[in-house]
């Protein structure tokens, strides 16, 4: 009896721990303004995004250029923020060594999106600002 009780209990709290992922298609472009405000042409992005409790997640993967993992969660190396208000989902993550953020935030009535991300071009760090619109989440 004790055991199944075990049981329904993990159960029970993996349930609370588990965060719904949802696929987010984007249409997102970006400036470099340290490179005399270089235009990054407007490109098809899938960002995948989740929430667990307070915190928030954001993964992109492709292309390249706009590739960023954004969180609020503080791990050893990084700074995260939940930038999250009734108007905005958002969220920051800074690396505590070597100081390059990345911010994501989505309107949450016209999902438009707006963020950041440094990055490392030729032995220095630039800024890549993007921006675009992106469709109604899809949980998966």
């Amino acid at each position: 009896m004790s055991r199944l009780f075990l049981i329904l209990c993990l159960l029970s709290l993996s349930r609370l721990v588990s965060a719904q992922t949802y696929t987010i298609q984007c249409e997102l472009g970006g400036i470099i303004p340290e490179m005399n405000n270089l235009e990054l042409k407007v490109r098809p992005v899938t960002m995948e995004s989740h929430v667990i409790g307070n915190n928030i997640f954001f993964n992109i993967n492709e292309p390249k250029i706009f590739a960023m993992i954004v969180n609020s969660i503080e791990t050893v190396d990084n700074v995260g923020t939940n930038l999250s208000t009734m108007k905005i989902l958002g969220a920051r993550t800074k690396n505590k060594e070597n100081g390059r953020e990345s911010q994501i935030t989505l309107d949450r009535k016209t999902v438009e999106f707006n963020g950041y991300h440094d990055v490392l071009f030729h032995q220095k760090v630039v800024r890549i600002n993007i921006h675009g619109n992106c469709q109604t989440p899809v949980a998966n």
